[in-house]
């Protein structure tokens, strides 16, 4: 038996207050895919079909640009100044290149991939223009007194750079290759950062924008002015050409799309997305060629496919732009929380569905999610944990607070006497329906809470914390009248548990420990029982039985996913599922998985004979 890839659920571009998120459309017209960073990946995704996309997971840091490149490939850059030239196709990596030493904004190439240009926040050198592959100087970008955040290149009818930056001008420079005695064309327009700027697909215009709230749009030639669009009311963060040069779109923080007649300068088209909501902000657009729509990204990461003449997007692809630490599923719907407490909804059977979370949710960083067939139950860093209805994901008007924090939530089933369980540092805590709470354990100083779980009856009760020193300690409780009533032993490890599970008639408790072990033990006996081992080489960071109670998934922080068999010392079967780690996985039915992970991805994936 083997596991396979079956569906991957890519992370949203990444996003910053008060800065562009430069996302880019096919220039090619041959497919409707665009490109963004998203955390340590670069992806590459179809508007029609989000199935239909590639990850590039090779980078070492944060990936910060990602943009087609002639013939076919993407460049993706990092926070490290490494570039990547890669095929999306046999996704094989064609070129490795530390062009500098700092953060690559923007990259850019000619036609015929003879030379690169790339935005950078190297001091005293804000951007640079070298030789591809080999990497030669092609002469020097000079000009700008502070970081460039945005360049672009055009190829006919001569080539020709511009780029943008945080000193509040725009560069114009003849080449590649630049004549080491040229002077650089500035241009002082913008009176604060300018955020995006491009050229007109033909190459005789280019549009900048600022956070100045203005539009520019420059003859190449000539260097004129040809017009300024003032109606936004905030900064604007993008510009996007459609294939013909004859429309412009621009993204702004005032939420607004709005689409321009390059001929007059008007104004043809506003499109407002979000509400009064921050993270309503859009941060950036591309206009796709193939399709003629435009995509444009909000501060929340979401990305709005729009129509041009619909007051609505035709469609909303939503994700994770930060690590996924926790996941919950019920058979094929799926809810996750990132470390920036973003919770996303992903129905793995109707990718396109537009259900999701609303209202106001987490403002710090997420920990752990669970549920059941009535409420997800999600908490963050804090302690705010939030009971959010299934049949509506509407966060409720304020969330419950528990005292300490929260490093775990177990939920039972809908006939329980409450709603969760929620352990931290310090205490377990019981929430109920009503959202109100009751301590039902108050730990030791020498103790620290690391997990737990409760059968789905909600009558036993599995407690784990660090005992000062490093070693673990397992309780089980039974749930009476309200309170814990402890049974039997606890079980002592070298190390704590860090997830634990129990089987659908509670015979068995499954334990991941930190030190990497997979471990399984007879809730009545307090005994160790056969099955379970060492799979993973770091930290058990989820658990799952599958539906027929037979077998236990589990991931960890070594990012592989593995197979046990309960009762059994048969060796697991395991693959590789995620960069960065997997933090959480679920079965959606007895041969697919669900698992997410520090790449921002949720996956499925298919047991095989």
């Amino acid at each position: 038996m083997s596991i396979e890839s079956k569906q991957i659920f890519c992370g949203v571009p990444n996003t910053a207050r008060g800065e562009a998120s430069h996302i880019f459309a096919d220039p090619t017209g041959e497919t409707d895919r665009i490109s963004y960073a998203s955390g340590r990946s670069a992806v590459v995704v179809s508007c029609g079909d989000r199935e239909n996309v590639r990850v590039f997971t090779d980078h070492t840091g944060n990936v910060t640009a990602c943009r087609f490149a002639p013939k076919g490939l993407i460049a993706s850059g990092d926070e490290g100044g490494t570039i990547r030239v890669w095929n999306p196709e046999n996704m094989k990596q064609m070129q490795d290149l530390p062009v500098t030493g700092d953060v690559v904004r923007d990259v850019c190439f000619t036609a015929d991939m003879k030379f690169m240009a790339f935005a950078t926040d190297a001091r005293g050198v804000f951007a640079k223009v070298l030789k591809y592959p080999g990497c030669g100087s092609a002469g020097q970008i000079t000009g700008h007194t502070r970081r460039v955040t945005s360049i672009d290149m055009r190829n006919s009818p001569k080539t020709a750079i511009i780029t943008g930056g945080d000193d509040m001008t725009v560069g114009f420079f003849n080449g590649p290759p630049i004549a080491i005695a040229a002077v650089p064309i500035q241009k002082e327009d913008h009176t604060n950062f300018v955020l995006d700027v491009r050229f007109s697909p033909d190459g005789s215009k280019y549009a900048t924008s600022s956070s100045d709230r203005r539009v520019f749009i420059f003859d190449s030639e000539s260097q004129e002015k040809l017009h300024s669009m003032t109606e936004h009311t905030a900064s604007v963060t993008g510009v996007a050409w459609n294939k013909d040069g004859t429309k412009l779109a621009t993204s702004s923080s005032d939420k607004t799309i709005r689409i321009w007649d390059v001929a007059s300068g008007s104004c043809l088209q506003v499109v407002t997305l979000g509400d009064k909501d921050v993270l309503d902000m859009q941060v950036g657009c591309t206009w796709v060629p193939k399709t003629d729509e435009i995509v444009a990204v909000s501060l929340r990461g979401d990305l709005s496919v729009l129509v041009e003449g619909s007051s609505k997007p035709r469609k909303i692809i939503r994700g994770h732009a930060h690590p996924v630490v926790s996941l919950a599923n019920l058979e094929n719907k799926v809810y996750t929380v990132d470390t920036l407490g973003k919770c996303v909804f992903t129905d793995t059977n109707e990718p396109g569905t537009d259900f999701h979370f609303s209202g106001k949710g987490h403002k710090t960083p997420g920990k752990s999610v669970a549920c059941n067939s009535k409420v997800v139950v999600s908490g963050e860093t804090n302690g705010d944990v939030f009971l959010t209805p299934v049949e509506t994901l509407e966060f409720p008007s304020a969330p419950v607070s528990v005292k300490g924090g929260c490093a775990d939530i177990a939920c039972p089933g809908t006939g329980a006497e409450f709603a969760a369980v929620v352990i931290n540092d310090f205490r377990l805590v019981q929430i109920n329906n009503d959202g109100s709470t009751v301590e039902l354990l108050s730990f030791e100083k020498s103790e620290t809470g690391t997990s737990v779980s409760v059968t789905e009856d909600g009558k036993t009760v599995a407690v784990s914390v660090e005992v000062r020193g490093g070693t673990g300690k397992i309780s089980f409780y039974k749930y009476v009248n309200g309170k814990l009533e402890k049974f039997g032993n606890s079980i002592d490890g070298v190390t704590p548990a860090n997830r634990m599970i129990f089987t659908k008639d509670s015979s068995t408790l499954i334990v991941g420990e930190k030190s990497r072990h997979v471990k399984m033990f007879d809730v009545a006996q307090q005994m160790k029982v056969t099955g379970g081992g060492a799979c993973h080489s770091a930290r058990v960071d989820g658990l799952s039985l599958s539906p027929d109670g037979k077998r236990v998934a589990s991931v960890g922080m070594d990012g592989t996913l593995a197979i046990w068999v309960l009762g059994s010392r048969t060796k697991p079967i395991s693959a590789k599922a995620h960069r960065n780690g997997a933090n959480g996985v679920g079965w959606v039915d007895g041969e697919t998985l669900v698992t997410a992970g520090g790449d921002n991805l949720v996956r499925t994936w298919t047991l095989k004979e």
